[in-house]
């Protein structure tokens, strides 16, 4: 990618802040200890579990992105998460395990026999539900399977500590595996007085253990997490609060993309706290926090997060017919211009040889003054027309017909770009080119 190009995105488009927004009214879920909360498919709304402070009882609520809605009472409080494999939205408790109908809770299975289950991920790619349970501080995990939870015998285990807080698990999209969270409290001497300070533990799973992480950069104390799978992007809120290493700290939220964390500048964001419900809603965009304990209480507060602008990269218009048909622009395979990544785009149908140039622009309005598209038949091309600006221009290797162009994607989310490739096809007009169609890119997360 030619610098003059990625310096004009720089400076065309001030970077798109991710954004918590306070979601809180009247009429929503009381205080609760312990709740957690999932996005039912099937019904289009979050549904959260939880145990009412002061009350010895669970209750079932659900969020529509509007308002709350009491749905009753629940077997138990415990962890919820959508089974992939039969589309059901479970609830898993030691006791039992319960599917949502829509009006209630119904038994769909056994318990895990006295072990807690702290959380529960679903793994698209191995198809397993997997869950992690505590009995007497220590560490089992289950994958569930048709209507039991099954013991795993893991290969390798997670080292973790008797937990200080929840433990957090989600699906990581671009490493493939479950990311499993662990904080807890431990001493360290410092000047000759012990001082307990919080550790944290990142590990994988690859479908028979857990393989430990090390993170460069992370928070003291691992928070709730909820993977935004639009942006193939885990988000978290950290547990760093009450006085710890990091509570003095502005910004507490997090996206995670293999096995890195990156600290996420937000103007505000909810106050500090752990054992939050956290889960996002894949037809809004956004994730959705409720609840949680900071040191002092419980809270009842609801918080959406949006991360910020969706890659994409689209076609429109149409090219001309050139030696060997229309030349084809479009994405290769999964590829999409995502901050941090390499972009990379296909061509075919050029011509079996020669070079071709590729146009990128911050306009598919306007080229200087002339209004785009251009028909490039007043200069010979008839049927081809120019669909981008040309803020650069670039010349792409041929190979037997098909070409690839590459861009390590600047960290400036919501910026628009826009490209064309004219191949050159001598003979066949009297310019002497044709052109393919154009596309649209969005820089996203």
């Amino acid at each position: 990618m030619h610098m003059k190009f990625a310096l004009v995105v720089v400076l065309a488009v001030p970077l798109v802040a991710q954004g918590w927004v306070d979601r809180t009214a009247a009429g929503g879920p009381p205080t609760m200890y312990s709740p957690h909360m999932c996005y039912d498919p099937i019904r289009n709304y979050m549904v959260l579990v939880g145990n009412v402070a002061g009350v010895p009882s669970a209750q079932t609520w659900s969020y529509d992105g509007v308002a709350w809605t009491a749905r009753g009472g629940a077997p138990h409080s415990g962890p919820v998460a959508v089974d992939g494999v039969s589309g059901q939205l479970l609830l898993a408790t030691y006791q039992g395990t319960y599917a949502w109908d829509g009006t209630g809770w119904q038994g769909a299975g056994g318990g895990t026999g006295g072990y807690t289950l702290e959380d529960i991920a679903f793994d698209p790619l191995r198809q397993q539900l997997i869950a992690v349970g505590n009995l007497n501080n220590a560490m089992v995990t289950w994958r569930w399977s048709t209507s039991s939870w099954q013991q795993v015998s893991v290969t390798s285990n997670a080292n973790i500590y008797p937990p200080q807080d929840r433990l957090s698990l989600a699906f990581d999209p671009v490493s493939q595996k479950i990311l499993l969270a662990a904080s807890a409290a431990t001493y360290v001497l410092l000047g000759g007085v012990y001082v307990q300070v919080p550790v944290t533990r990142w590990y994988e799973w690859n479908g028979f253990g857990w393989n430990q992480r090390l993170p460069l950069v992370a928070p003291a104390s691992a928070g709730a997490m909820a993977t935004d799978t639009l942006r193939q992007r885990i988000v978290m809120f950290d547990g760093d609060y009450n006085n710890g290493p990091n509570s003095n700290l502005p910004n507490h939220t997090w996206s995670i993309s293999n096995g890195v964390l990156t600290r996420l500048t937000t103007p505000i964001e909810p106050s500090l706290r752990n054992q939050a419900a956290f889960a996002f809603d894949p037809v809004r965009s956004v994730c959705v926090l409720f609840g949680g304990y900071n040191g002092g209480g419980y809270l009842a507060d609801t918080w959406e997060f949006d991360l910020g602008p969706v890659a994409s990269f689209t076609s429109f218009g149409t090219g001309c017919v050139g030696s060997r048909g229309i030349p084809n622009l479009a994405a290769q395979g999964t590829s999409l211009p995502r901050v941090g990544s390499t972009f990379t785009a296909h061509i075919t149908n050029l011509p079996w040889t020669g070079p071709a140039l590729l146009v990128l622009g911050l306009s598919n309005t306007s080229y200087s003054s002339t209004p785009l598209p251009i028909d490039l038949g007043f200069l010979g091309a008839p049927t081809c027309s120019l669909r981008a600006s040309i803020d650069d221009i670039q010349g792409i290797v041929n190979v037997l017909g098909a070409a690839t162009w590459s861009w390590t994607i600047p960290p400036v989310p919501g910026a628009s770009f826009y490209t064309q490739v004219l191949p050159l096809d001598p003979g066949l007009n009297a310019l002497g080119l044709t052109a393919s169609n154009a596309c649209h890119g969005v820089i996203g997360l």
